[in-house]
C-alpha cells in the first residue's frame, strides 16, 4: 500500500528526524564529556604517572588537545584539537 503525503506532512518527518538526530547527538555528547572528565587514562608520555582522568576540552578550558581522550573516537565534537 502506498501513501502519498502533503508537503506539510512530509516537513513535519523531516523536522521530526533532525530534531530527534540533534536530540542523540546532544546525548552522545554529554557522555563523552562525562567519559573524558572521569574515566582515568595513562600517559604514554609519563608511564610512571598514576592514570588520571584526561578531560574535556569543551568543560576544562586549560585543557587544549584531545590526544589521549577515552572517547575521542566516539565524540561527536566537530572542533577537536590534536598537538602536532
Amino acid at each position: 500500500m502506498q501513501r502519498i503525503l502533503t508537503e506539510e506532512e512530509y516537513e513535519a518527518l523531516i523536522n521530526q528526524g533532525q530534531a530527534e538526530r540533534i536530540r542523540l547527538k546532544k546525548v552522545l555528547q554529554d557522555l563523552c564529556i562525562q567519559v573524558a572528565n572521569h574515566m582515568p587514562v595513562s600517559r604514554s608520555y609519563s608511564p610512571e604517572s598514576a592514570p588520571s582522568p584526561w578531560g574535556c576540552i569543551l568543560t576544562n578550558h586549560q585543557m587544549e588537545y584531545c590526544d589521549h581522550c577515552p572517547a575521542k573516537d566516539s565524540c561527536p565534537n566537530d572542533h577537536k584539537e590534536w598537538s602536532k
